[in-house]
């Protein structure tokens, strides 16, 4: 008898053990990326699909939302993540944005910075939601960053026309020269051959960075600026 309460007890410590280490690592994220602030959108799609019902399809994205899609957050993705809710809040300053009415064009492809765009609102490089032969997600070459380390997105309202520019100046967050030591040792991580200081240096800093940005923002990081009379380019399919 006493055998059998040893091994049932030791049974539901093993239990609470693997659910606590699972726990822990289904959350692994710094624990500053909860602060970040949420981003409200509607889904017309997910009612059509029947995923949520009619007048409840208001989506709360937050920023480990974007982690787990992406697998990091890095000063880049941070930047993008708050453009984007910056451009969205200056589209509808008194409602909520909806997938499907919102298109972006951008200067150039940019990995970081259209992934999390092009998650948050819906927009793709393909196809327009609800609209054939429509590219929500283009590069637009008229779109030339005035300084060397700028990135431009134009966010533009199909109901309305209304559209903002974004810039995103990469070089008054991180200043170039850290920017290359940052590369340098993050190649070495991924290769396997970074010393434990280097990884921990490396990784303070850009986790530094991030929530630079997520928290503060410093001037002239970002810039949402109005845009009139905006013609979004066609469709490469037309």
């Amino acid at each position: 008898m006493l055998k059998k309460c040893l091994l049932t007890i030791i049974a539901i410590a093993l239990s609470a053990i693997s659910t606590t280490v699972y726990s822990m690592a289904a959350n692994p994220w710094p624990e500053f990326y909860s602060q970040a602030p949420e981003i409200l959108i509607i889904d017309p799609m997910a009612v059509m699909a029947g995923s949520m019902p009619e007048g409840a399809n208001m989506l709360t994205i937050k920023l480990t939302d974007v982690a787990l899609y992406s697998g990091r957050i890095c000063p880049s993705m941070a930047a993008g993540y708050m453009l984007t809710k910056k451009a969205m809040d200056a589209l509808y300053p008194n409602s909520i944005p909806q997938r499907g009415q919102i298109r972006v064009s951008a200067t150039a492809a940019a990995t970081e910075l259209m992934e999390v765009t092009s998650y948050i609102t819906g927009v793709r490089p393909l196809y327009g939601r609800g609209e054939i032969n429509a590219c929500d997600l283009v590069i637009d070459p008229s779109l030339k960053p005035k300084k060397y380390g700028q990135y431009v997105m134009v966010f533009q309202r199909k109901d309305t026309g209304k559209a903002v520019k974004g810039v995103y100046n990469k070089f008054k967050l991180i200043p170039e020269k850290k920017i290359k030591k940052i590369k340098k040792i993050s190649k070495k991580i991924l290769q396997g051959n970074a010393s434990p200081r280097e990884k921990e240096k490396n990784w303070s800093i850009l986790n530094t960075m991030v929530e630079k940005v997520l928290m503060e923002t410093p001037e002239g990081v970002i810039e949402i600026i109005p845009m009139e009379g905006y013609q979004f380019p066609e469709s490469p399919e037309k």
